[in-house]
């Protein structure tokens, strides 16, 4: 079955790892309802909480402030701090299961007010800095077969990472079962590590085929249910929490390293990275937010482009590439467009540049020899 989804706003997919340019805090709501969660699970506040920087205060849902963001190793020493505590080998299934919608704060509203299952899928990953810092990051890849929500964990620490995968799978059929009016077609669950001892908890929750010791980590399920509408739709929630996960975002954005980072993506992509708006996926923001942080340095999206285009055409003009070759590596649709843009950004025919190039090269080679 082709899945159609030519009416979203933004592709999903994204080929690199988001792990440069935001700095690493989350959203403290979430950390106030991950306390809460382990406390219903039978934990104790001031045990969790061990070396941990917070008052009682900061986890006080009467001053909760959505607005506010801790460092993500705040969550992460909670995390430890509960592995230690338990002797529990599915804490994290445990866990994602108890944890509930409304711990994402604002990201769990604009997730529910999406209008198809797809969108719900892409605003997670859109502002899934929030929740998951740079400790872990999903993404969607589909067929017409089949779908994969593929999780990555950058951790060394093997039961961190199981508690970290469990709770994410977990909280993810949970969510999906909350805003979805039908069953979750899933088709089998990837795991990257051994069998931990309770696999039939996995299949009881998941109600699906459970393989271990795969590549990748994920959930595959039947793409027809991405086009599938939500109960809860509103474009004006959608909207309003939008504009707040927004701003989060655009404040945890490190300005100074935004013009680099955008050139070394053009770099090593030119043909992906000269969408504009795959840049601004790259970095969980809309493009109106690029172009604001790129000018706080004097510079913008096209600017860097050009330069960046002017390097890697004439590089590959001396290196004797051809035309078509050039055009098609840096995502033209033909040598007669790749023409039209190099004569615009510098005077010269590419033909032309190539023989001057050639002719400086050998008058330089003939100076040296003299």
């Amino acid at each position: 079955m082709t899945v159609d989804i030519t009416d979203t706003k933004k592709p999903l997919i994204s080929k690199p790892s988001i792990t440069h340019g935001l700095r690493d805090e989350i959203l403290q709501t979430y950390v106030i309802r991950t306390v809460e969660t382990f406390e219903r699970l039978g934990f104790h506040r001031e045990a969790l909480l061990n070396g941990v920087p917070l008052s009682k205060h900061d986890l006080s849902r009467e001053h909760e402030d959505a607005m506010s963001l801790l460092s993500h190793e705040v969550l992460l020493k909670i995390y430890h701090n509960a592995l230690e505590l338990s002797s529990k080998k599915n804490l994290g299934l445990l866990f994602g299961v108890e944890m509930g919608m409304s711990a994402f704060g604002v990201v769990s509203y604009a997730i529910l007010s999406t209008k198809k299952d797809f969108d719900a899928i892409a605003t997670a990953a859109r502002y899934q800095r929030l929740i998951l810092g740079k400790f872990a990051e999903f993404k969607l890849e589909f067929s017409d077969q089949t779908c994969e929500i593929r999780f990555d964990v950058h951790t060394d620490n093997e039961r961190l990472k199981r508690f970290y995968i469990d709770l994410f799978f977990a909280n993810s059929v949970r969510f999906s079962s909350a805003i979805i009016s039908h069953k979750t077609s899933i088709k089998a669950l990837h795991l990257s590590f051994d069998d931990p001892g309770y696999r039939a908890e996995y299949e009881n929750l998941f109600d699906c085929e459970v393989v271990f010791n795969c590549d990748n980590n994920a959930i595959l399920f039947d793409p027809s249910t991405l086009v599938i509408g939500l109960s809860n739709t509103n474009a004006a929630t959608e909207q309003a929490c939008s504009n707040v996960c927004n701003a989060l975002l655009d404040s945890l954005i490190e300005t100074n390293s935004i013009p680099s980072q955008v050139e070394h993506l053009l770099q090593e992509d030119f043909r992906y990275y000269s969408d504009m708006q795959r840049v601004a996926d790259y970095f969980h923001c809309d493009q109106r937010t690029l172009r604001r942080r790129l000018s706080v340095n004097q510079s913008s999206f096209r600017d860097i482009r050009d330069s960046v285009f002017e390097r890697l055409s004439t590089e590959l003009l001396k290196q004797g590439d051809s035309i078509q070759d050039i055009a098609e590596a840096l995502g033209y649709a033909s040598g007669r467009t790749f023409r039209k843009a190099f004569l615009s950004l510098t005077g010269m025919n590419p033909t032309d540049y190539r023989s001057q190039a050639k002719s400086n090269d050998a008058s330089a080679m003939s100076q040296r020899r003299a």
